[in-house]
C-alpha cells in the first residue's frame, strides 16, 4: 500500500485501539502506554509547534532516553510536518552546541539528565510532555499537507574531530523500507494471530534509523508491543524477555554475544556444560523442530514465547549465529546505513541464509563495483547531507544516482548479499592479492588456542602485508602443589563472584580460574541469588563488592548466610574502609580488600579467607 507520507502510517495506530504499545522503565515502575495514548499525546505534540509559531520545514531538537514520551513527540514532528532533530543520549554538550548552531532549532524537547544549560532555544521537559501539551485538543489529528518528498528527520553522525554531519531523512525514504516489509507481514496474518501479541524488546537508540524503525513502525504492523530497556546487563535482559513473554529482541551483535556467554557461564556453574556441548554437536544436522526439543532448558530460561534475534549495527560473529541456530532460534540480520534509511537487504525469518545478511528489498536496486563495493539506488537513499553552511542540502548519491556505501559485499546466485567488510579496511598484498581483515579474524579465532584476533596491513612499498596480533589461551605450566607458576597462592574450591563492573568481573574470574578455583560471576545481587539457587555443588566463598546498584554486597550475604551457612564472605569496595563504616557497611579485616586490588593481594585473600573461619556479615565468629 503505497501512502503519501509517514502521517497516513501514523493514523493507522487508531485501529489498535487500547492494545498495549509501548512498555518502559520510569523509575522503579513499568509504565504502560496504550496504542491509543500513544496517539493522542503525538496528536496535542502535533499542535505545539503551530501555538509557537514554528511552522512546517523548521527543526525541534529531541534529547532524551528511550520512552513512551520520545516517540509520542517524534510521531508528533512526524504529523504536523516539523523536523526531528534526535541526538543520542549518551552525546556531549558540545556536539549538541555544534548540531544546534547548524540547525537552529526552534524549540529542544530534552530529558530530566539532559543539560539544558548552553540550549538557545525554548524548552519542554521530556519527562512532562504529557502535561505540557494537554491543553491542545488531540482531535482533530493535525494533517500537515506533507508528501513523500518532505523531510522527517536530520540524523547526525560522527562529529568527534569533524563538524558534524546530518542526513537529511525524508518520509518517503522511510516508506520505502515500510511499505515491502507491510507487504510481505500481511501474507502471514493467519498465522500471527496464535501468537498475538508479538512483543518486541528494542535495546537500540530511537536516536538511530533502525532503533526508530523497529522501535517506532514496524510493530505496529503486527498490533504488537514495544518494550524498552535501557541496559545491555545479559541478566537483566534475560529476565525481562522471560517476565514480560518477549517474542522477539532487536539489538546489536555484542548483547546477541553477551547472552551466549551467559548462558555457558550458567551452565558451568551448574555443572551442565560438558553434557550441553555433547548436546550441541550432536544436533548439528538435526531438524529444526527435533533442535527445539534437544535445547528446551534454554528455551525454558528465556521463556517460551521467545524465538527471533534481530540484530543490526554491524556483521553478526558466525560463532553466535552458529549458537543461537543450533539451539532453535531464528537469527535474522539486515544491512543498511544512515544514508539509506536503516535498511538496504534484510533476511527473510523462514527463510535464512547461513551468514547472509539478506536479499536486497524491493524497490532498490544493489549492485556491485569492480572492487566488490555495495552500491545503491533508490527511493530509499536519503535525501542528501544538511549544509552546515547553509543554501540546500549536499548530495548523497555520486554517478547515475548510486549511493557508494564504502562497504564490500558478494553475492550468491539466489541474490543474498554477504557483508566482507570496510572497503578501506582491504589490505592489498604485493601479489595484487585482496585480503579482507574480517575473514582471517573469523578463521583464526575458530582455533581453540586464541581467544582473539586482529588483522592489520603492515605497509610495504606501496602495498601491505597482513600482520595478525592475537590473545592466546596459553596452557599453563606445572607449578608446585598449592602454588601456581608465577607463586600465587592456588586454591581448588568454588567462588561465587559477585561484581557490577562487566570489565572488573571478567578479568577477576579469569584470573581465579587460573589459579585453579571453579569462579560463578553475577553482575548483581538478583543474578547471583538465582544461580547460587540453581548450582548442584557446594560454593565456597562469595567474593561480593560492597557498593552495588539494588541489592548491596552485605544483604546479598544476609541472605545467602541464610541458605548456606558454612558460606565464607570476602567483600571488596573502592570506597575506603573508614567511610564504608561511616556508611554502617561491615568492614572485616580478615575478609576485606580495598579496590584497587593486586592478583597477588586477591589471590592471598581469597586463600587467607578459604583456609581460616570467616567471620559473619556482623564481624563476629
Amino acid at each position: 500500500m503505497r501512502r503519501a507520507s509517514l502521517a497516513d502510517s501514523i493514523t493507522d495506530f487508531r485501529r489498535h485501539g487500547r492494545a498495549i504499545a509501548i512498555v518502559h522503565h520510569r523509575g522503579y515502575r513499568m509504565e504502560r502506554w496504550s496504542y491509543a495514548d500513544l496517539l493522542d499525546t503525538a496528536a496535542r505534540s502535533a499542535k505545539e509547534p503551530a501555538a509557537r509559531g514554528i511552522a512546517k520545514g523548521e527543526r525541534i531538537l529531541l534529547w532524551g532516553e528511550n520512552s513512551a514520551e520520545w516517540v509520542a513527540a517524534f510521531l508528533g514532528c512526524a504529523l504536523s510536518g516539523v523536523i526531528a532533530v534526535p541526538m543520542d543520549r549518551g552525546a556531549t554538550p558540545e556536539f549538541v552546541a555544534r548540531v544546534e548552531a547548524q540547525v537552529n532549532p526552534r524549540l529542544a524537547v530534552l530529558g530530566r539528565e539532559q543539560p539544558a544549560a548552553g540550549i538557545a532555544a525554548p524548552v519542554i521537559v521530556l519527562e512532562e510532555l504529557r502535561d505540557a501539551v494537554a491543553a491542545h485538543p488531540a482531535e482533530p489529528l493535525p494533517r500537515a499537507e506533507l508528501t513523500r518528498d518532505d523531510a522527517l528527520e536530520i540524523v547526525f553522525t560522527s562529529g568527534t574531530t569533524a563538524e558534524p554531519r546530518g542526513v537529511v531523512i525524508s518520509h518517503g525514504n522511510f516508506l520505502a523500507n515500510l511499505e515491502p516489509l507491510e507487504t510481505e507481514i500481511r501474507k502471514y496474518d493467519r498465522y500471527e494471530r496464535w501468537v498475538h501479541p508479538i512483543r518486541f524488546l528494542n535495546l537500540l537508540p530511537l536516536s538511530h534509523v533502525f532503533g526508530q524503525f523497529m522501535g517506532i513502525f514496524v510493530p505496529p504492523l503486527l498490533g504488537g508491543t514495544i518494550l524498552l530497556l535501557d541496559t545491555l546487563n545479559p541478566g537483566e535482559v534475560q529476565r525481562v524477555i522471560r517476565r514480560e513473554r518477549v517474542s522477539v529482541l532487536v539489538t546489536v551483535p555484542r548483547l546477541v554475544e553477551s547472552l551466549r556467554d551467559k548462558i555457558e557461564r550458567d551452565l558451568e556453574a551448574e555443572g551442565r556444560i560438558d553434557k550441553f556441548r555433547r548436546e550441541f554437536d550432536r544436533a548439528e544436522h538435526e531438524h529444526f523442530l527435533r533442535r527445539w526439543w534437544r535445547f528446551r532448558c534454554i528455551h525454558r530460561r528465556l521463556g517460551w514465547k521467545f524465538w527471533a534475534f534481530i540484530s543490526g549495527g554491524a556483521a553478526l560473529p558466525e560463532a553466535a549465529e552458529k549458537f543461537w541456530s543450533r539451539l532453535g532460534y531464528a537469527g535474522i540480520q539486515g544491512y543498511g546505513l544512515t544514508e539509506t534509511a536503516s535498511l538496504v537487504t534484510v533476511q527473510h525469518p523462514f527463510q535464512l541464509a547461513k551468514g547472509s545478511i539478506g536479499k536486497a528489498l524491493p524497490g532498490r536496486e544493489i549492485k556491485l563495483s569492480e572492487n566488490g563495493e555495495i552500491l545503491v539506488r533508490g527511493e530509499s537513499v536519503a535525501k542528501g547531507y544538511w549544509s552546515a553552511r547553509g543554501g540546500g542540502l549536499e548530495p548523497v548519491v555520486g554517478d547515475e544516482g548510486w549511493f557508494h556505501t564504502g562497504d564490500l559485499g558478494v553475492a550468491d546466485t539466489a541474490g543474498n548479499l554477504y557483508f566482507k567488510g570496510r572497503r578501506k579496511n582491504v589490505i592489498v598484498t604485493p601479489a595484487g592479492l585482496n585480503v579482507y581483515p574480517e575473514d582471517l579474524e573469523s578463521v583464526l579465532r575458530r582455533r581453540p588456542e586464541v581467544r582473539d584476533a586482529v588483522v592489520v596491513g603492515i605497509q610495504r612499498d606501496g602495498n601491505a602485508e597482513p600482520c595478525a596480533v592475537l590473545l592466546l589461551r596459553e596452557p599453563e605450566p606445572a607449578a608446585a602443589e598449592g602454588e601456581s607458576a608465577d607463586g600465587l597462592p592456588r586454591g581448588k574450591e568454588t567462588v561465587l563472584l559477585v561484581e557490577d563492573s562487566g570489565l572488573l568481573r571478567r578479568v577477576t574470574a579469569e584470573f581465579l580460574k587460573r589459579i585453579g578455583y571453579t569462579v560463578i560471576d553475577a553482575a548483581d545481587g538478583m543474578e547471583a541469588l538465582n544461580l547460587a539457587e540453581n548450582h548442584r555443588g557446594k560454593i565456597n566463598l562469595l567474593l561480593t563488592d560492597l557498593a552495588m546498584p539494588g541489592m548491596n554486597g552485605q544483604e546479598l550475604a544476609q541472605k545467602l548466610l541464610a541458605r548456606l551457612p558454612q558460606l565464607k564472605v570476602l567483600y571488596t569496595s573502592g570506597y575506603a574502609g573508614s567511610l564504608l563504616q561511616e556508611r554502617d557497611y561491615p568492614v572485616l579485616s580478615t575478609a576485606f580488600l580495598e579496590k584497587p586490588f593486586t592478583w597477588q593481594s586477591l589471590a592471598q585473600q581469597v586463600c587467607t579467607v578459604l583456609d581460616h573461619t570467616n567471620p559473619d556479615i556482623f564481624g563476629k565468629k
